[in-house]
């Protein structure tokens, strides 16, 4: 995650908020499966914001939003995609992709 957004997630985390940081692939592309089973494992009484950065500064890489979006509508969690490094450079349909927040 882009360092300004994990101090945003760290704060929130000393506010109550409990932070978890799931592993990446050894490509550096987000891991799916450890997503989808984060979220089957948080009560149903809990909401959950899954935050993702669509396209990495320091590498380049292309996270497959779409993929993390449909899997957050499924378990009913917010989904934030930084886009500041992909809109303008990509085309970026936040709809298809599931986004909730940009």
């Amino acid at each position: 995650e882009y360092a300004g957004n994990a101090v945003a997630f760290v704060q929130a985390a000393k506010k109550g908020v409990k932070l978890q940081v799931l592993p990446m692939r050894s490509d550096g592309v987000v891991d799916i499966e450890s997503l989808e089973k984060a979220l089957e494992s948080m009560p149903s009484s809990s909401r959950s914001l899954v935050a993702l950065t669509h396209i990495q500064t320091n590498s380049s890489i292309v996270q497959p939003a779409a993929a993390v979006g449909k899997i957050a509508q499924k378990h009913g969690a917010i989904f934030l995609l930084d886009t500041c490094q992909s809109i303008g450079q990509l085309p970026v349909n936040l709809r298809a992709l599931g986004c909730d927040f940009a």
